[in-house]
């Protein structure tokens, strides 16, 4: 009871800021204590702080050169811009300077294996982790990352060929996934997820946490993932990525102005300023940004082949999908041999993986945002306690599902006969997450993105299989004009239909694959037909 007491005050001391540091009461060793319980109970800004206090008494008696203060102002900076991985390269050599060792954890000792698993447990083990951290998508924690390349804002962070011509407005993804050990290869699809990226249509919108412990071998995880969701505040960790918030509790607007390609001095004194265009553009933002936001949860399981042929009453539909998956399958069935043959033949050593994806949006409409400019905005400039308490403390933020999807993917393939069951295993993943979130937009109007036109003669954009489209589908052209108020509206100016559609359901291993064999397409583009004045730029929607 003692120590509950004692760490009970040090939290709230520490997280008040009262002017008494509750921390020059406890010895060395009784501070380490107290950081490990916050670590334990994911309190990681309590645990920086008393790791601060730990370590400024350590090195207190030490001269400070100026080289040692100005990694110490560096890694300060980086932390206030939540880039964490330059955080620590910066630590690591101030640690250096002072000769003090590194401990070994399970981070260096190769427990992490993805680069999602790498950051986030990066974050945790140098403590430098909040709950609503910017987490980078790829990552090596091994290597010092030079200030120059390193990305000091969201806004910097790199897009795809396309969009560094053509800006526009994306929606926004944080993606997860069903975490079940009982399920055959689970280590292996989980870093095939963990290593692989936000599609390049979406803005990155991960926050840390990947994995969901589901119910085993459950074919329906929803109110599991809607628990997890809501207990550890989701959404409210989302809306705090928008608006950048700093370890401190401060809001700003530089996230939400270069996503939205907002004037960023305008968006800076948009919350305090009350008139008629502020309201407009923070409606704006909030529609066209906020509003957009979702968060997918994947439910993969895995499948032998050899396996499933081994059951004869299931031969017959194996050979059926196999002939419409597995190159050369249609032809030995045609040759006369047996459906459950033909499978075991062709399929043999093959693997499929199915994912069942969880589409959930965060709700955010005028009443969420009049609860948060009211109630939580505060900022650099007029900084208010209570309202970083307050939002610290809600719980009012909601994240709603929309649906669900299935989807599956094959690997065996003439290319791949030499590729480990892990590799096959691993490109069935992202295949069949690519496959699911197609299917998501064709069933949910609003999950379905915009994409640019890249040309008009031919009429083109860079979007094919791997999204799901297909020759006859339609899409509307859609123009975007901006209001007085600064408010954007989009307006139709013609109807498209695809005609030619450019195979991109490759992984970038098949891709490497195809280029040494000289046969990867030229055409990295799907073409429409359909008249009208369009030029690059515009914006397609599918609408059938």
């Amino acid at each position: 009871m003692k120590r509950l007491l004692t760490y009970t005050i040090l939290s709230l001391a520490v997280l008040l800021n009262l002017s008494v540091k509750a921390q020059d009461y406890l010895t060395v060793d009784e501070l380490t204590t107290q950081k490990q319980e916050a670590v334990n109970n994911s309190q990681y800004r309590l645990a920086k702080v008393i790791q601060t206090e730990i370590e400024s008494r350590s090195t207190d008696s030490i001269k400070k050169t100026d080289e040692l203060i100005a990694l110490e102002q560096k890694t300060r900076d980086a932390v206030a811009k939540q880039d964490w991985l330059l955080a620590h390269a910066y630590k690591r050599q101030r640690n250096s300077l002072l000769g003090i060792k590194e401990k070994i954890t399970g981070l260096s000792a190769g427990y992490a294996t993805n680069k999602r698993e790498i950051a986030f447990q990066e974050m945790k083990n140098q403590d430098f982790a909040t709950a609503n951290s910017l987490i980078p998508t790829s990552a090596n924690p091994e290597i010092i990352i030079s200030e120059e390349a390193t990305q000091t804002k969201v806004k910097n962070a790199t897009e795809n060929d396309i969009a560094k011509e053509l800006k526009y407005r994306r929606s926004s993804l944080y993606t997860l996934m069903i975490n079940d050990l009982t399920r055959e290869y689970s280590g292996v699809i989980k870093d095939a997820f963990g290593n692989s990226t936000v599609p390049q249509k979406f803005n990155d919108h991960n926050i840390g946490p990947y994995l969901v412990n589901g119910v085993a071998n459950s074919d329906d995880q929803t109110q599991v993932i809607t628990t997890y969701l809501t207990n550890n505040n989701v959404a409210k960790d989302l809306v705090a990525k928008w608006f950048n918030r700093s370890n401190d509790g401060k809001f700003n607007m530089d996230l939400i102005s270069s996503r939205g390609m907002y004037d960023a001095t305008a968006m800076d004194k948009v919350v305090a300023n009350a008139s008629e265009r502020g309201s407009a553009l923070l409606a704006d933002a909030g529609e066209e940004l906020i509003g957009n936001t979702f968060v997918i949860v994947n439910d993969y399981k895995f499948t032998n082949k050899e396996e499933a042929v081994a059951k004869g009453k299931k031969a017959s539909g194996f050979a059926k999908m196999a002939a419409g998956y597995i190159p050369g399958a249609g032809a030995a069935i045609q040759k006369g041999i047996t459906a459950a043959e033909a499978a075991a033949t062709v399929a043999g050593k093959g693997y499929w993986v199915r994912t069942t994806s969880y589409l959930y949006r965060l709700v955010w409409d005028e009443e969420a945002a009049a609860i948060f400019y009211n109630n939580y905005w505060t900022d650099v400039n007029n900084f208010d306690l209570s309202k970083v308490e307050a939002f610290n403390n809600a719980n009012n933020f909601k994240l709603k599902l929309i649906g669900s999807q299935t989807a599956g993917a094959d690997v065996q393939s003439s290319i791949f006969t030499n590729k480990s069951e892990e590799d096959l295993i691993r490109m069935a993943t992202v295949k069949a997450t690519d496959r699911a979130i197609a299917k998501l937009e064709k069933k949910y109007e609003e999950f379905r993105t915009k994409t640019p036109l890249i040309s008009i003669e031919p009429l083109a954009a860079k979007i094919g299989t791997k999204e799901g489209l297909e020759k006859g589908d339609k899409y509307e052209v859609i123009n975007q004009i901006e209001t007085p108020e600064g408010k954007t509206i989009y307006k139709r100016v013609g109807i498209i239909t695809v005609a030619t559609v450019w195979d991109n359901s490759y992984s970038p291993e098949e891709e490497e694959e195809l280029k040494k064999q000289g046969k990867l397409p030229e055409q990295q583009y799907s073409i429409f037909k359909g008249s009208g004045k369009y030029y690059p730029g515009m914006l397609i929607k599918q609408i059938n």
